[in-house]
């Protein structure tokens, strides 16, 4: 028999053993993940079921799709990096966005209910206090 030619087969077993091990975690947290959003999908038709509604009664628009769709993106990119300023604004806009496109009123800035002041109103206000 013939021995390899390569002397560096032998130090590559081990390696890819645990290379092995970590694509069998990978695939146990997937299963269960799995196995969750299967339970989920149960709970949620039968909720549909007890109050009288099919799956064709429940509409999602493609703005309500998006946006789901790319703060579930943020949500896993952040659980493997910080969460960047950038992030930050994007998710506000996309959960802004996801509000008006369910007909959710979008509270306004308080910062707008403000009125500006004259000094002697603020020496007045700082007198009182």
């Amino acid at each position: 028999m013939k021995k390899a030619k390569n002397s560096n087969f032998k130090n590559t077993i081990p390696d890819n053993t645990h290379y092995v091990k970590e694509l069998e975690k990978q695939v146990t947290e997937l299963s269960k993940s799995n196995e969750n959003l299967i339970l989920d999908n149960i709970r949620l038709r039968a909720t549909l079921k007890d109050n009288g509604l099919t799956e064709e009664d429940i509409h999602i628009s493609d703005a309500e799709a998006i946006c789901m769709q790319q703060i579930e993106r943020l949500k896993e990119m952040s659980a493997s990096r910080p969460f960047s300023e950038t992030d930050a604004k994007i998710f506000d806009i996309l959960h802004r966005n996801l509000r008006l496109a369910r007909g959710n009123v979008v509270e306004k800035d308080n910062r707008r209910k403000t009125k500006a002041l004259t000094v002697k109103e603020l020496n007045d206000i700082l007198k009182k206090n």
